[in-house]
């Protein structure tokens, strides 16, 4: 793996993003239709299958090689179905790819017809050289140092680099026609759905891809820009070899023309080591013979100083415009290098699935769901066949430490301590919590009971709990709040999950919202409601907390 840290390119690339927040969709979808524990079994079985070899690398250096096989290993269950449709990304590829084309296209058509209309001459009024300056060449040199002020100034403040106005329209432009085409393609299971699409382009236009997505929508301008002066080059040099055209220069201003070529000879200076004075730009004589004065005419002016402006305006495109367009494109190339390689993958939903992939399974669990008339079974890989006892009576402010799992702290990579209601805990045996707890996934090193009604910190189970994490700063530490879905949050259990992180500041758990539905005698509680879940999901998104998530076994 050492070799892969120092590679040619990035780890991820665009078409990647995309297929990882896909696949990262479609499984939050089933998250709620079927809880969590089949996406346990399935990203335990490909770790174990073909990531193993990673297992004693550090975290931070082995979790984006992980998380980048898991998309791998997802791709290719994709291809070996036949009917499961076309990935995203490469929607993605086809779409920009005709898009870049496109843009290309557009550029070398307006730039050639800019450039026949503004050389367009009938042999009575010289083509003015500085109306063909202003129009091809002097604005594509404000609009780039324009563009070069603008994100150099923002990098310098510490700004968000958001792109212009014309970069967000042609994103825009380019979402809206992406998202037609993956309407109107073969899609994969889910991205048909309105809602998977929906949050796979939620997610693709979030603030930690802003960075990312600005680039591919620069690129497309400076294709454009490219192939604007190729076009206006080609149209000049075109109309140069085919008609028979002069060039001359006039204003109102009282300019002379040694100031005329004295401004020329500066815009010469790139060229002008290699083609100098008479070849790359008109000299001083020729200035002088081109000078167009009005109640003169032309006809005193001489046919050599009449074409010696030419090339000097196709130089002019090539240094102004075609080279710093090509500049711009390679180092857009190479920023949007530089944000793939930065790519954060720290965020929640990549630490789930991270914790998916390297926490060992306990627990055999099984759930039937029916998909297009099939029956598929998910039975969890069984690692461990202890049983699972609790030990002691559970009392408010005592902790139930679950043992027998065989398992230690670090090698289930995370603390988890479940947190039951003390209205809850009177009606069942607190092994139904764990057992309800395992099916989703959750092995619980402890089990309290609480009080949401209380303030945290004054209680005694918030005060055993905090002393129990405070010396594990440097631990992952879940906490796992059972509730019951039907009962939609109130306004005090926000005030208790505020208490929660506050008196836990020092751990930074992450807090998890555990759904269930009503109790039942048969096996503690019915599977939570998929509407209820819903609710809950964004009221609890309402508050802007990255380190809580909900989760819950919904009804089949």
């Amino acid at each position: 793996m050492g070799k892969d840290r120092h590679r040619a390119r990035p780890l991820f690339d665009v078409s990647d993003i995309i297929d990882l927040e896909y696949f990262l969709c479609r499984d939050k979808q089933t998250l709620l239709e079927e809880g969590e524990s089949c996406l346990v079994k399935r990203d335990r079985e490909i770790f174990l299958r073909e990531l193993g070899s990673l297992e004693d690398e550090e975290e931070t250096l082995k979790r984006p090689f992980i998380i980048k096989g898991w998309l791998e290993a997802m791709r290719k269950s994709v291809a070996d179905n036949t009917s499961s449709g076309v990935l995203p990304s490469r929607i993605w590829k086809e779409f920009y790819t005709s898009f870049s084309w496109l843009a290309l296209f557009l550029g070398i058509a307006l730039g050639a017809s800019l450039a026949f209309s503004l050389l367009s001459y009938q042999g009575k009024t010289p083509v003015n050289v500085f109306v063909f300056l202003v129009g091809v060449v002097f604005s594509q040199m404000a609009l780039i140092l324009f563009a070069l002020v603008f994100y150099v100034g923002r990098s310098l403040l510490g700004g968000e680099i958001r792109g212009s106005l014309l970069i967000s329209f042609v994103r825009r432009l380019f979402m809206n026609g992406l998202r037609r085409a993956i309407e109107a393609s073969s899609p994969l299971d889910g991205l048909g759905d309105k809602g998977v699409l929906a949050c796979l382009l939620d997610a693709l236009g979030q603030a930690s891809y802003r960075k990312v997505f600005i680039w591919p929508f620069f690129i497309l301008l400076q294709l454009f820009g490219v192939g604007f002066n190729i076009g206006s080059l080609g149209a000049t040099l075109a109309k140069v070899a085919g008609s028979d055209l002069a060039f001359g220069w006039q204003s109102t201003l009282q300019i002379g023309p040694e100031m005329v070529h004295r401004i020329v000879e500066i815009l010469a200076l790139p060229w002008s080591w290699l083609l100098g004075e008479g070849v790359g730009y008109p000299t001083l004589t020729q200035v002088e013979g081109t000078r167009m004065i009005l109640k003169e005419g032309i006809y005193h002016l001489a046919t050599k100083d009449l074409v010696s402006w030419w090339p000097f305006l196709c130089l002019s495109i090539l240094f102004y415009g075609l080279i710093p367009r090509l500049m711009l494109f390679l180092w857009a190339k190479y920023r949007l290098r530089v944000e793939l390689e930065n790519l954060d993958l720290g965020e929640r939903r990549f630490l789930e699935l991270y914790r998916r992939l390297t926490m060992p399974i306990v627990e055999t669990c099984s759930s039937q769901r029916e998909e297009e008339g099939r029956e598929e079974s998910c039975d969890l890989h069984k690692e461990d066949e202890k049983e699972v006892a609790i030990r002691g009576p559970v009392e408010q402010g005592h902790f139930d430490e679950i043992g027998g799992s065989g398992l230690s702290r670090e090698s289930q990579g995370e603390r988890i301590i479940l947190l039951v209601p003390q209205e809850l805990m009177e009606l069942f045996d607190p092994v139904v919590f764990t057992e309800v707890a395992k099916e989703a996934g959750f092995e619980p090193e402890a089990l309290i009971p609480f009080d949401e009604g209380y303030p945290a910190a004054q209680e005694q189970w918030g005060q055993g709990l905090k002393e129990k994490l405070s010396g594990h700063t440097g631990e992952k530490v879940k906490i796992v709040i059972l509730q019951e879905a039907w009962q939609p949050p109130l306004e005090e259990f926000f005030v208790f999950l505020k208490e929660m992180k506050e008196l836990l500041a020092d751990v930074r758990p992450h807090l998890v919202i555990f759904l269930v539905g009503r109790p039942s005698d048969e096996k503690g509680f019915d599977p939570a409601d998929t509407h209820d879940i819903e609710v809950w999901t964004n009221k609890i998104g309402r508050l802007s907390y990255p380190d809580i998530s909900v989760t819950g076994v919904n009804q089949s």
